[in-house]
């Protein structure tokens, strides 16, 4: 009954410096391939390259987070309402943006819960269905819209 109180001694494990490492890069790797997908995919004219920067550092961010929780559900919590602290206080503007967050978020836990296929097999799947989603025009009302630009000088 004592090891259901005192979680916090089970959920203690020593991670090698090889095993960080690994996780780091990963991730690292993984939130590239998602930074590209969502700069080859982006329309629209609020493109933003601090959030591509950003989209890199969160999935990092979340697998050293991971890393760091372990299997402790009470520090997990504490990090979820960290991360939503930190969503209420920027402005995103497009809905796709926020997903986008979400996927590097996800896959950063992933790795750094060293579930490797879940984030490597996560990546690849959900950047194929974005791409399908963004050859396809999937949701638009309007199928070939053009934006006509005049330069003055």
């Amino acid at each position: 009954m004592e090891q259901l109180i005192n979680t916090s001694a089970i959920s203690l494990t020593e991670l090698s410096s090889a095993v960080i490492v690994f996780d780091i890069l990963f991730a690292f790797l993984l939130s590239m391939v998602i930074a590209l997908v969502y700069q080859h995919t982006h329309k629209g004219i609020s493109y933003s390259q601090s959030y591509v920067i950003s989209l890199v550092m969160m999935s990092v961010l979340a697998a050293l987070a991971m890393m760091i929780l372990g299997n402790n559900l009470t520090r997990a919590l504490g990090i979820l309402g960290i991360f939503t602290l930190i969503r209420f206080r920027t402005i995103i503007k497009d809905t796709r943006d926020a997903t986008f967050m979400f996927f590097a978020l996800a896959i950063g836990m992933a790795v750094g819960t060293s579930n490797y296929t879940i984030a490597a097999i996560g990546t690849i799947m959900m950047c194929l269905i974005n791409y399908v989603l963004h050859k396809y025009n999937f949701g638009s009302a309007i199928k070939n819209a053009f934006m006509v630009t005049f330069v003055v000088s």
